[in-house]
């Protein structure tokens, strides 16, 4: 069975992004707006579906598997309208950071939405094949890496090597650290996977997309005119597309694959 020790590197990125978290949500749970609980949950509920269902196949429980998988219909539609959601409310903020950063971050988390949407079909319409299955799946806990180690501040590293520098300038050291790392993980999964690497080939230039993005869209205005007039539409409306971007994806990808939640052993091997 491939990636039979999954659930304890997601587990591990998963204590990661609670530490990473804890100052701007998980410490401040009853002063955070709907819009951050729709997406803190759903991310927190889709790291633990990850964790739970590759421990199941480890561990030889298929029927558990199947089971913990029927919540995607539910919980992938939920999961892209909170993503979308948040893209709003940063852009919509009337702040500095927003103002520079809302934009850069905006494409990098549009990014991440659509590709958690495409990759959910993915593993969806694959889901005969163990090995592109989970291939697809464990691509999805990669997207948290790149918000996850951009708050990690361990002994204030970009202050210490930029010191002069501004908060800004500290935040990009920060991003491409974080970039460095989603795409050093990528390389060890094709590496170990060469066989079946299409989800890890996908996930990498999915990575780089936001990497490049994210220096790239400040200089133009069409993205800039994008973001503004995401924030003039009302906030439930940009859920809306959001969710019908995750129920298009799973109902597809479903379809894709076939009646059963069955995979063929020799499509696996």
């Amino acid at each position: 069975m491939p990636y039979r020790y999954t659930y304890l590197g997601v587990s591990a990125l998963f204590v990661l992004a609670i530490v990473a978290f804890w100052p701007s949500y998980f410490s401040r749970l009853g002063a955070t707006t709907w819009p951050l609980h729709l997406h803190g949950i759903t991310a927190t509920l889709w790291m633990l579906l990850l964790m739970a269902q590759a421990y199941a196949i480890s561990s030889g429980r298929r029927p558990l598997h199947r089971q913990l998988g029927r919540s995607v219909f539910a919980l992938v539609p939920l999961f892209t309208a909170g993503g979308l959601i948040v893209v709003y409310t940063m852009n919509a903020a009337d702040s500095p950071f927003a103002d520079v950063q809302g934009p850069r971050l905006g494409f990098v988390d549009v990014v991440a939405t659509g590709a958690f949407a495409g990759l959910c079909y993915a593993a969806l319409a694959n889901r005969r094949n163990v090995h592109l299955h989970g291939g697809y799946m464990l691509a999805t806990a990669i997207l948290l890496i790149m918000p996850t180690v951009t708050r990690l501040h361990p002994f204030d590293y970009t202050a210490r090597l930029l010191p002069d520098a501004t908060g800004f300038e500290r935040f990009d050291l920060a991003f491409n650290v974080s970039a460095s790392f989603a795409l050093a993980a990528v390389a060890v999964l094709y590496v170990c996977n060469r066989r079946h690497a299409a989800p890890f080939v996908a996930i990498a230039a999915i990575s780089l997309l936001q990497w490049a993005g994210y220096y790239l869209v400040q200089d133009l205005r069409m993205w800039s005119a994008v973001m503004d007039g995401m924030t003039a539409m009302p906030i439930l409306l940009i859920g809306t597309i959001g969710f019908l971007i995750g129920a298009a994806a799973v109902s597809l990808g479903w379809r894709a694959g076939g009646a059963s939640w069955s995979y063929d052993p020799k499509a696996a091997w």
